[in-house]
C-alpha cells in the first residue's frame, strides 16, 4: 500500500492494525496535510456486516465535533477498498504510556478529566462508545487526549488466549444489538456487555473506571491469562482496591467504587459528574459530596407502580410497589408481567399512524392496534387473562385512548375520529381527523384531540360534531402542531407536545400544560416525546429511559428529581412518541427496544429478492425516490432524536451521499423533475408548508413554487416536467377539505385544481392522499 494513491491521498507509511483493518499515514494532495487512513482489508471487502460497521463508523464519528475526539474527514474507495480518512493524531497511546509504569496522580487526573470530557460530548449526541480502553486514547506530546474509534466496528480474530487482553479483539456478533452478542474488548467491558445485553453510556462509564484504574495502578481492574477467565473476572471479582497508591484522594476512590458497579442501576449515571469531580480534585476540593449525590442519592419515594407490562413488542420490563403518599413506606416486591402476542398480528408501531398501547383508567385493559391482513386493528388485552380482542370494523385504528368510564376507546382511522364500545359493536364516526395525533377524553364528555400534524388541540362532543380548535399555533415561535394531550387528574388541565420544526437538540418541542379550554398555563421543559401522569408523578422519555419526576398538581410544576424507572424504551421520533402509558392504579406498559430512529435500505428486484444493502442504519424519513437514471436515491435523514429532516442524496454504486438541504426547518416528501437535474421537496417556511424546487448540482437557490397561505404538500412531478402535483389541505386544517392541484412551474400562475380529474370519493379525503406516482406514461396516478 506504501506509495500508492486513494483518491488525492498518497499513502507514506503503515501505523498499525486492528480489527477494523490497516491504518496508514497519508497526505492530502488537495490541503496539504498528513491524515490517517482507515483501510479495510481486501479479505473483507465483500463481507455486508463489516461494510456496515465500517459505514457505522464513519457516520458515527463524522457526527461528533470535539477536540477530544478524533476527527473524520471523509470516506473515500478506490473500487475494491473503502478508507475512513481520519485525523492523523501523533502521540502514544495510553497503553504505551501504563507499560511505562503506573502514571502519577496529577498526570491520572488530567488525562481522565479530558477523557470523560469527550465521553459526555458524544453521550450528549447519543453516541455511546462501547470499545473504550488505553489503546484507544492517544496522548499526545502537550498532553493532549484524543479518543479514537468511536463505532465499535470489529471482529473476533482467532483464539486471544495468548494475546494481550488489553488489546483482545473486540467481540461482534451477527447484530450489534442482537440478544447473546457480545461487544467491545474483554477486560473493560461491562458486567451487560459481557453477558451479551443491550447497552447504554453507562458501559462507557464502567471502561472508563477500568482505564482509571489502569492507569493509578498500572494493573487491569479485571484480568485473566484467557479472555474467558477476564470476562468472569468483570461478571463476578472485584478490583484490587489495595493496588491504589497511598495518595489516591478519597473522592476518586468513591468514583472508582461508583464506575465500576456491576449493577449498571447502582452505576455513576452521568461521566460529566465524573469530570465534575475530577475537576474539583484538581483544583483541590474534595468533591466527595458531588459524587455522593449524583450517583447514590439518599432513599426516597417513588412512583407506586406495581406492574410494569412488556411483550414480544412491549419486551421484558421492571415495575416497583411504592407508595408516593406514605414516603416512609419500605420498597416492596417487583412485580411484571409480558404481554406476549402472536407473531401474525404484532403490535402496529411503524408508518404514519401507529397504534401505541394505552391504558384503561382502571388499569385493568391496555388497548392497542395491532398489524393485520387488511392493516392495522384495534385490539384489547385483558390483563387479568391472556385474551387480546380485536375489534371489526376498527380497520387503520391509530393512537388509542380511553374514555374518562373507561367504557369506550377512541381511536383515528381514515381520516375520521371514532370510538368503540368496549364491549364491542359498531364504530361511531364523531368528526374530521384527517391524520390524528392523539386524544384525551373529559368527563364533561367532551374529546380534545390533535387532528393532524400540522394542527393546534381541538375539541368536539363525544357524541360527534363539529370540531372547533381550542389552541392557537404561535407562529412567532415556528410552532407547527400541538399533539397528544393528556388529560390531567384535576380535570382542568391538560398536557400537550408542542412541536416546531425549527431545529435544536430535541427538535424544539416542548412540554406545555393548559387549562382545559386551551389557554395555556405555562411551558414546562423541553421534550422528545409525549409526557403521562401517575400518583404524583409525570413520566416522559428521556434518551430512551423512561423517567418518573415530581410534579405538583398544584402548582403545575416539577417539584423534585428525575428518576429512571426503564431504559431502552421505543421512540416513535418522527411524532415525538413514547410507546409507554401509566394508569393511577399504579400500572405502566411500555414497549423495550428498538426505536424508530434506525432503518436500513435495501435494494430489491421485482420478486422481493434483496439484492444488496444501499446503506447502513439512519434515521431515515419517507419517501425514498429513485432517480431517473437509477443510480442514485433521494430521501431525507433526521438529525437525531426529535430533529428535523434534511434531504441526501445517496449513491447507490458507490454508497456515498451528499447533503441537499440545509435549513435547520424540516425538508421531505421529495420528487425528482424528468431530467434528474431538480428536486421538489416540501418545507415550512413563514408557518406555511410548502413546495420548494431546486437544482441538484450547481446553483443552491431555493424556489417556492406556491406563494398562497394553505397548506401545500408534495405528491409529484409531472411526466412532462410542466407541473408539480400538489396536496392542498383547503378548507383550513383539520377540515378534511383536501384535494389535489396543478402547480405550474412558470415565473407566474396560481396553483389550480386539476381539470377533468374525477376521484373516487375513498380519494377525496385529506386522511388518502400520500405518495403518489405517476405512471411512465404520465397518464395515470397510483
Amino acid at each position: 500500500m506504501i506509495g500508492r494513491s486513494i483518491a488525492h491521498y498518497e499513502i507514506t507509511a503503515r501505523i498499525g492494525a486492528g480489527g477494523m483493518g490497516e491504518v496508514y499515514r497519508a497526505r492530502d494532495s488537495r490541503l496539504g496535510r498528513d491524515v490517517a487512513l482507515k483501510v479495510l482489508p481486501d479479505i473483507f471487502a465483500q463481507d455486508p456486516e463489516r461494510l456496515m460497521r465500517f459505514e457505522r463508523e464513519a457516520r458515527l464519528l463524522a457526527s461528533l465535533n470535539h477536540t477530544g475526539i478524533a476527527t473524520i474527514h471523509g470516506i473515500e474507495h478506490d473500487g475494491t477498498r473503502r478508507v475512513l480518512v481520519m485525523e492523523l493524531v501523533d502521540g502514544d497511546d495510553l497503553s504505551v504510556r501504563i507499560a511505562r509504569g503506573a502514571v502519577p496522580l496529577d498526570e491520572t487526573l488530567a488525562i481522565a478529566r479530558q477523557i470523560a470530557d469527550a465521553l459526555e460530548a458524544a453521550h450528549d449526541q447519543g453516541v455511546v462508545h462501547r470499545d473504550l480502553k488505553p489503546a484507544n486514547v492517544v496522548v499526545t506530546a502537550d498532553g493532549a487526549v484524543r479518543v479514537l474509534d468511536f463505532g465499535l466496528a470489529k471482529a473476533i480474530e482467532g483464539d486471544a488466549s495468548n494475546s494481550g487482553l488489553s488489546h483482545s479483539p473486540t467481540m461482534l456478533g451477527s447484530s450489534p444489538t442482537a440478544a447473546g452478542v457480545i461487544l467491545g474488548t474483554a477486560a473493560y467491558m461491562s458486567p451487560e456487555q459481557a453477558r451479551g445485553k443491550r447497552v447504554d453510556r453507562r458501559a462507557d462509564i464502567f471502561a472508563f473506571g477500568c482505564v482509571l484504574f489502569e492507569m493509578l495502578t498500572a494493573r487491569q481492574a479485571f484480568g485473566g491469562e484467557t479472555v474467558s477467565d477476564t470476562l468472569a473476572a468483570v461478571l463476578r471479582a472485584e478490583p484490587d482496591w489495595s493496588a491504589l497508591p497511598a495518595d489516591t484522594p478519597p473522592a476518586i476512590r468513591t468514583l472508582l467504587r461508583r464506575c465500576l458497579e456491576k449493577d449498571p442501576r447502582q452505576r455513576l449515571r452521568d461521566i460529566g459528574e465524573a469530570r465534575i469531580l475530577i475537576e474539583k480534585v484538581i483544583a483541590g476540593e474534595t468533591g466527595e459530596a458531588a459524587v455522593a449525590d449524583s450517583a447514590a442519592p439518599a432513599p426516597r419515594s417513588r412512583p407506586w407502580l406495581v406492574l410494569a407490562l412488556a411483550g414480544l413488542l412491549v419486551a421484558c420490563a421492571a415495575g416497583w410497589f411504592f407508595t408516593a403518599q406514605r414516603p416512609a413506606q419500605t420498597e416492596k416486591r417487583v412485580v411484571t408481567a409480558s404481554i406476549v402476542l402472536p407473531e401474525e398480528t404484532p403490535m402496529s408501531v411503524w408508518g404514519s399512524h401507529p397504534g401505541p398501547p394505552a391504558l384503561s383508567p382502571d388499569g385493568k385493559h391496555v388497548a392497542f392496534a395491532v398489524v393485520m391482513s387488511s392493516g392495522p386493528r384495534l385490539a384489547v388485552r385483558d390483563l387479568a387473562s391472556d385474551e387480546i380482542r380485536t375489534f371489526t370494523g376498527t380497520d387503520g385504528a391509530g393512537y388509542p385512548f380511553w374514555s374518562y368510564d373507561g367504557r369506550q376507546i377512541g381511536y383515528f382511522a381514515d381520516g375520521k375520529l371514532r370510538k368503540v364500545d368496549l364491549t364491542g359493536g359498531v364504530p361511531t364516526t364523531l368528526c374530521d381527523a384527517e391524520v390524528g395525533k392523539g386524544g384525551a377524553w373529559t368527563a364533561d364528555g367532551n374529546i380534545i384531540f390533535a387532528p393532524s400534524y400540522a394542527t393546534p388541540i381541538h375539541r368536539v362532543s363525544a357524541n360527534g360534531g363539529i370540531s372547533e380548535a381550542i389552541t392557537q399555533l404561535d407562529s412567532t415561535r415556528n410552532e407547527s402542531s400541538h399533539r397528544f394531550p393528556y388529560l390531567l387528574p384535576d380535570g382542568k388541565h391538560f398536557l400537550y407536545v408542542v412541536r416546531n420544526f425549527g431545529g435544536g437538540g430535541s427538535g424544539g418541542h416542548t412540554l406545555r400544560v393548559a387549562n382545559i379550554d386551551g389557554t395555556t398555563v405555562k411551558d414546562l421543559f423541553a421534550t422528545e416525546t409525549n409526557a403521562a401522569y401517575a400518583g404524583g408523578y409525570l413520566f416522559f422519555i428521556r434518551e430512551a429511559a423512561l423517567i418518573a419526576q415530581p410534579f405538583d398538581l398544584k402548582t403545575l410544576s416539577l417539584a423534585g428529581d428525575p428518576m429512571q424507572m426503564a431504559t431502552q424504551v421505543q421512540l416513535l421520533t418522527g411524532a415525538a412518541h413514547g410507546v409507554f402509558d401509566v394508569s393511577e392504579t399504579g400500572v405502566a406498559v411500555y414497549r423495550q427496544g428498538e426505536d424508530s430512529s434506525e432503518r436500513l435500505l435495501f435494494l430489491l428486484d421485482g420478486n422481493g429478492r434483496e439484492l444488496k444493502q444501499v446503506s447502513t442504519g439512519d434515521n431515515y424519513d419517507t419517501p425514498v425516490r429513485f432517480s431517473p437514471d437509477g443510480r442514485s436515491l433521494l430521501t431525507g435523514i433526521f438529525s437525531g432524536v426529535g430533529g428535523t429532516a434534511d434531504l441526501w442524496l445517496l449513491d447507490i454504486e458507490r454508497g456515498t451521499r451528499t447533503r441537499l438541504t440545509f435549513d435547520p426547518g424540516h425538508e421531505n416528501g421529495a420528487a425528482w423533475s424528468p431530467d434528474g437535474t431538480r428536486i421538489a421537496f416540501v418545507a415550512r417556511r413563514d408557518g406555511v408548508f410548502r413546495p420548494f424546487v431546486k437544482r441538484v448540482v450547481g446553483d443552491p437557490t431555493e424556489t417556492p413554487a406556491t406563494t398562497g397561505p394553505q397548506d401545500i404538500f408534495l405528491a409529484g412531478w409531472s411526466r412532462d416536467g410542466r407541473y408539480l402535483l400538489g396536496h392542498e389541505l383547503g378548507g383550513g386544517p383539520g377540515s378534511g377539505q383536501g384535494h389535489l392541484i396543478a402547480i405550474p412551474l412558470q415565473e407566474s400562475g396560481a396553483p389550480d385544481p386539476l381539470a377533468g380529474q374525477q376521484l373516487p370519493p375513498s380519494l377525496g379525503g385529506v386522511g388518502g392522499l400520500y405518495r403518489i406516482t405517476f405512471s411512465p406514461d404520465g397518464m395515470w396516478m397510483a
